[in-house]
């Protein structure tokens, strides 16, 4: 079984790389349950299972131009958790906004695969 840190160096690479869609298919639990900072439009602040979290992720990459990413990490936290720091300059198609996104993701890993994730942001 994948520990922790095989996982959170296949997640990193797989972001590097930007597959993102692919890590959540390969590296999330069915049951996952992501949490971001605050509700976005459309989406609640936390949301469960391996379709809603894939359905994000579509979301963002469909509605985002992105100019440039950056994924350091994993940082890890005991037997059981990691964290990656992402910054992302991209354009929001709906706003036609460019802007520079900062965050920190923490993940929690059981039995091979990813099962929260929580995302941290300056607003």
């Amino acid at each position: 079984m994948a520990t922790v840190k095989d996982i959170g160096n296949e997640l990193v690479a797989l972001c590097k790389e930007g597959k993102n869609a692919e890590a959540i298919d390969k590296l999330y639990s069915p049951e996952i349950v992501s949490v971001e900072s605050t509700e976005g439009e459309g989406f609640p602040r936390e949301m469960k299972g391996l379709e809603a979290v894939a359905g994000k992720g579509k979301w963002w990459a469909e509605n985002h131009e992105v100019h440039s990413a950056q994924v350091e990490g994993p940082y890890f936290h005991g037997d059981d958790k990691f964290a990656v720091h992402f910054r992302f300059d991209v354009t929001s198609k709906p706003m036609s906004q460019r802007m520079d996104l900062d965050e920190v993701g923490i993940y929690t890993v059981n039995d091979g695969k990813i099962v929260r994730e929580e995302f941290f942001y300056d607003m």
